[in-house]
């Protein structure tokens, strides 16, 4: 494993973001191999296609409406058409296998989004879109007491890096929304996200590296499923959404950056001696 770079010969300079956090701690082989060595693999996933997609499809119809209100022209409509079809089409290209009898099709995505549409029509005229797909990369500063918990962190600059889909106003209050796809039961995927470090971080980014004060982070998830029959066809496609907001207080995310130290100590200490 590569030695950790110096800045001015004295700082170490360590970057990490929630999914490298995550691959970290699940599996460190493969944080080596996709961080540092930049390796994917050449088998297609139907569902994170179908979620890139996704994403592509809500970036650009909230990216159009931050620059232009909520004008009734189409215009939204069809960036948002052309930001997932142009994610659809790179995801496509990249791997080599994809089941292309899945029922998580180009079509399917774009339907899903226009009754997304539907199911949030009260968004216009009480949703504000303050920023879109914000980027941010926020220099963490150890205390004395974190220093003393950490002591291998003591010459790292640590950088908590990431990106927000949405901050928004709706009716009044700040948010920051995060949005997922996927075909689990949207409670259970729900309990899933509950206090996840994921939500947490990014609520934490609001707050400290964006000085954005929110409620919380609005998490907004998108169902889809379907099941074989017997002759081996699709069913009928089953579609829901929900916005599941998540409040926390200071302590929680005091909690979450010890975590994230924490974690960031133990990558240091791994990378140093090539474990």
């Amino acid at each position: 494993m590569p030695r950790l770079l110096y800045k001015d010969n004295t700082m170490i300079v360590l970057e990490l973001d929630n999914t490298f956090r995550s691959t970290f701690r699940g599996c460190r082989r493969k944080y080596f191999l996709t961080k540092h060595l930049n390796l994917a693999t050449v088998h297609g996933s139907n569902a994170l296609r179908y979620g890139s997609t996704w994403h592509a499809f809500i970036e650009g119809y909230y990216s159009h409406i931050k620059e232009n209100g909520w004008a009734e022209d189409g215009k939204a409509i069809e960036r948002a058409v052309s930001f997932g079809k142009a994610v659809w089409d790179h995801e496509s290209s990249q791997s080599q296998a994809f089941d292309e009898s899945d029922y998580r099709t180009f079509a399917n995505c774009s339907e899903s989004f226009l009754q997304y549409i539907a199911e949030f029509a009260y968004d216009k005229g009480h949703m504000e879109v303050v920023e879109t797909e914000q980027v941010f990369n926020h220099i963490i500063e150890l205390s004395k007491e974190e220093e003393a918990l950490f002591p291998n962190l003591k010459t790292v600059e640590v950088h908590f890096t990431g990106r927000l889909d949405n901050q928004v106003r709706l009716s009044g209050m700040r948010w920051i929304v995060e949005h997922k796809s996927t075909g689990q039961p949207i409670k259970t995927q729900g309990e899933r996200l509950n206090r996840s470090p994921q939500i947490l971080g990014y609520s934490y980014a609001g707050k400290f590296a964006l000085k954005f004060e929110a409620e919380g982070c609005l998490v907004s998830i998108h169902h889809i499923s379907s099941r074989r029959t017997k002759s081996g066809e699709w069913g009928s496609i089953n579609r829901d959404f929900k916005r599941i907001p998540q409040i926390f207080t200071t302590e929680d995310l005091m909690s979450w950056r010890f975590s994230y130290l924490s974690t960031c100590s133990d990558v240091v200490h791994h990378q140093e001696y090539g474990i």
